[in-house]
């Protein structure tokens, strides 16, 4: 039996229509990582915090390189207080978690509880780990 032209229009569609979807199931893990995980990743340094806003008020200001280089070290600056703000702040918020560690061990099993200092454990290696990272200097 042969196709028409329509008919094979059709079939044409519906297949790429299901490779579409095919390629969609199996990259959707890849790429979702990245959105539901950054969370994953600490804020940049001072530098490249400095850097971005820097970027973005040159592209929306119009700025002259004069204008940037007159700003910048008022941005750098502020880049550099709110790092000290956060520094400051870490102490109360790993006292905080610790805490609401403490809290929720008491409704565990023995097992559960084993898992979950593993992964209170892990969690703190990553952040330490991602923040030896982000204040190495910029190579």
């Amino acid at each position: 039996m042969a196709l028409n032209f329509r008919s094979k229009q059709w079939l044409a569609g519906i297949g790429l229509l299901v490779c579409g979807f095919v390629l969609g199931v199996l990259t959707a893990p890849f790429v979702m990582k990245d959105v539901f995980h950054k969370h994953d990743f600490p804020p940049p340094p001072p530098h490249e915090i400095a850097q971005i806003i820097l970027d973005r008020l040159s592209d929306d200001l119009n700025l002259s390189e004069e204008q940037v280089q007159k700003i910048r070290p008022t941005v750098v600056q502020a880049a550099n207080k709110v790092e000290t703000l956060r520094q400051s702040i870490e102490p109360q918020i790993r006292s905080i978690f610790d805490n609401q560690t403490k809290e929720v061990d008491q409704f565990l099993t023995p097992e559960q509880q084993k898992l979950f200092h593993k992964r209170v454990k892990e969690f703190h290696e990553r952040h330490e780990e991602m923040e030896k990272r982000r204040m190495s200097p910029p190579q």
